[in-house]
């Protein structure tokens, strides 16, 4: 309990607390550190990997390959700095090929052609649910982007989605 307060800056009284306790007793501290340096090898200070961790301890529960792939496109095909992840931290629960890579495959089609009435976010389009994504940013666009629903289902390949091509 000491060291989640003591090294993770995490108070008795946040809601990360306890996910705090699981990341010091599920991972060694070298695991810990190891997973700290693929962050700093991706331009992160030691500051910004402290404030990710007291923001979302989980962030760290991932694979190190897992990691490395998530910054990779954060960083490289993004462009988002350590600042912007670090008041995102959902990024690094969410699956990188199953939720990540089909939904920005989608809005880059849509803002391709042209489509999108605003600059659609990938955050936003993120945190929608499975059913929300499909109703906001598939379904208008049957008609002017028919290969849209087939480009989502072959990035993923869900049971959910499949029944909306029906």
């Amino acid at each position: 309990v000491e060291r989640v307060v003591k090294e993770l800056k995490i108070t008795p009284y946040s809601g990360m607390f306890l996910y705090g306790i699981r990341l010091l007793t599920s991972y060694s501290d070298e695991t810990i550190e190891s997973k700290k340096q693929i962050y700093k090898s991706f331009g992160w200070s030691d500051y910004h990997v402290s404030e990710l961790i007291r923001r979302s301890p989980l962030s760290f529960k991932p694979s190190e390959e897992n990691i490395q792939n998530k910054l990779d496109f954060f960083t490289k095909t993004m462009g988002y700095k350590p600042e912007y992840l670090i008041t995102r931290s959902a990024f690094f629960s969410l699956s990188l090929e199953k939720r990540m890579l089909p939904r920005y495959r989608v809005l880059q089609v849509l803002k391709e052609r042209g489509l999108l009435p605003i600059d659609y976010k990938l955050y936003v389009a993120l945190l929608k649910s499975e059913r929300g994504f499909l109703e906001i940013l598939i379904k208008p666009y049957k008609d002017d982007e028919p290969g849209l629903l087939e480009l989502y289902q072959n990035s993923k390949g869900c049971s959910y989605v499949d029944s909306l091509s029906k």
